[in-house]
Parts: C-alpha cells; sequence; structure tokens
C-alpha cells in the first residue's frame, strides 16, 4: 500500500510581503486609533482637572467664608453671654432689692405663731398677756398695727402679726424672749386652753422665710452648722468658728454648701430661730425628745448617792 502525496501548495514570496503589509497596516491603524483616543482623554483629564480646580478654589473660598462667618457667630456668642451674665447681675440684684423692700414693710414687725385661734378673739388682750409673760413692759402706744393673718393651713392656725412703731421695742422683746429662754404654751395666756407651745419670731417676707426653711434643713442635714435670723437677716455659719455670713438669696446659701466642711456631731438651732406655724408640731417634738434623752443619760454620782441616802442606823 502506498501514500497519496499531500497537495501543499505554491506560495509565492509576493504573496508574504502582502500578508505582512496588511498586518502591519492593520496594526498601523489600531495605533492611530489608540492615540486618538489617548488624546480624547487627555483632553478630557484636561478638562476634570480644570473643573477640580474651580471646585477647589470655590471650596476653599467657601470654607474662608464659613471660617469668618464663625468667627463672627463666636464673637457675637461672647457678646450675648456676657449680655446675658450682666442681665443676670442685674436680676438678681433687682430680685434683692425688692426682698429687702418686701422685709422693710415687715422689719418692725413679730409673728406669733401657733397660738389657736377662737371666735371673738380680743387679739389686744392676747398679745398684752403674752407680753407680760415674757415681762415686756407694754404700751398700746407702741404699736402701729397688729392683725391675725388668714388662714392657708387647717393643720395649724394662722399667726398673728405685731408691727411696733420702732424697731428698738421688737428687738428688746426678741431679746428678752431669747436671753431669758422663755417657753411660752397657750395655758400660761389662756386658762383651760389646749397646751399648745408658742413661738415668737420676726415676721419675714415670704422669700426669706423660704430662704430661712431650706437653711434649717441643710442644719439639720450637717450640711451647715447654724441658721438664725436677726434684724430681718438669715444668717449662717457653716463651722463652729466659721464667720457668720449673710443669705440674701440661693445663690449665697449654694456658695456656702459648697464650701461646707461641718463635723458629725449633733446639730444645734439658735433660740432665735423662726419658728413658722407648719414646723411649730415637729420642732415642739423634736425639743421634747431631746428633754428626754438628756434625762435618761444623767447619772448620779456616789457622793450624791449618799448625800442624799438616809443615815444608818447603829447597831445596838
Amino acid at each position: 500500500m502506498t501514500d497519496n502525496p499531500v497537495n501543499t501548495g505554491n506560495t509565492s514570496g509576493g504573496d508574504i510581503l502582502n500578508i505582512r503589509e496588511s498586518v502591519l497596516t492593520g496594526i498601523s491603524n489600531s495605533l492611530a486609533s489608540i492615540n486618538i483616543q489617548i488624546a480624547t482623554l487627555a483632553k478630557e483629564l484636561d478638562k476634570v482637572s480644570e473643573e477640580n480646580k474651580r471646585i477647589s478654589l470655590s471650596v476653599t473660598s467657601c470654607e474662608n467664608q464659613l471660617k469668618k462667618s464663625l468667627a463672627q457667630l463666636k464673637q457675637e456668642i461672647i457678646h450675648i453671654k456676657k449680655e446675658n451674665n450682666d442681665l443676670k447681675k442685674e436680676n438678681k440684684l433687682l430680685k434683692d432689692d425688692i426682698i429687702q423692700l418686701k422685709q422693710s414693710i415687715r422689719y418692725n414687725a413679730i409673728k406669733i405663731s401657733n397660738f389657736p385661734k377662737t371666735e371673738n378673739e380680743n387679739l389686744i388682750a392676747i398679745i398684752d398677756k403674752i407680753f407680760k409673760q415674757i415681762n415686756f413692759e407694754f404700751n398700746l402706744d407702741f404699736l402701729q398695727d397688729y392683725f391675725r393673718m388668714k388662714s392657708r393651713n387647717d393643720k395649724y392656725p394662722p399667726p398673728i402679726i405685731v408691727k411696733f412703731l420702732k424697731n428698738k421695742d421688737k428687738t428688746s422683746l426678741l431679746k428678752m424672749l431669747r436671753e431669758n429662754k422663755i417657753r411660752l404654751s397657750s395655758q400660761m395666756i389662756v386658762e383651760g386652753s389646749a397646751d399648745v407651745p408658742i413661738y415668737i419670731s420676726e415676721y419675714l417676707s415670704p422669700e426669706l422665710n423660704f430662704l430661712f426653711k431650706q437653711a434649717r434643713i441643710n442644719v439639720r442635714n450637717k450640711e451647715l452648722k447654724y441658721a438664725w435670723v436677726r434684724n430681718g437677716q438669715v444668717f449662717v455659719k457653716t463651722t463652729e468658728n466659721s464667720t457668720p455670713k449673710i443669705i440674701r438669696n440661693n445663690f449665697d446659701l449654694n456658695e456656702c454648701l459648697s464650701s461646707s466642711s461641718v463635723m458629725a456631731e449633733k446639730v444645734k438651732l439658735y433660740e432665735e430661730t423662726d419658728f413658722d406655724e407648719s414646723d411649730a408640731t415637729d420642732i415642739s417634738t423634736l425639743s421634747k425628745d431631746s428633754k428626754k434623752r438628756k434625762l435618761k443619760n444623767v447619772t448620779r454620782s456616789k457622793k450624791i448617792d449618799k448625800f442624799f441616802r438616809p443615815p444608818e442606823k447603829k447597831e445596838k
């Protein structure tokens, strides 16, 4: 068996050249097209770059404008804060002045709290008997006015207000009451009446009265050492040896509380404490309990026991 010869055909040199030229032409055209595309992309890139520059300049301009506006706003805020602080100070001073004006109306007045109210009561007779218990020389000419306030709390009788013509008479009465440590009760004034304690104090404005109540709460919580009222002003002491400070408003009270370093010992209220009718029962109970505790702690010494013990009988 013999193989058949393969016919490969004859390729001339001219055909090869034509093929090469055709390939080169195609490559050249492709490169030209790529160059055109690159040039187009370069132009577009230049446009984008220019646009980015414009955007960057615009952003920088906006940033500078915002910084300038922010600086102006900061200055305005600082100015407004300063004005606000100045207005707060002025408002505080005005409030203090109003409180002082209200207190000046009550400057020569005292308040008699917790005295039972009866129908057709004779206030001047009651006041006269109370002053006699204090050994205060009473004269009707000393008084400018006297009245019982309207009832605001059914639990406690409304207080009696006595206004003197001269402040020295008011201070003299309170001094006698304080120095002699006189404890008054309704039975001492009206026989057969309920035995309830009577409290006499300076007549404070509502604002100062509320402020004094807060100070007394701080004393009970051992945040302040003492709180008392004298001549229409509220005083506090943060420690035993500290300087008394006048409290005109909540700012003053908070300042004292922030600097307070009271020792942990039994709280003691001054004798001139302003007993409000809403606190009378609680304070009275507290004082009785403290007396009972004191009596329990008292112990006789051997010498005293021997003194009171009857003599022993001698054996015969």
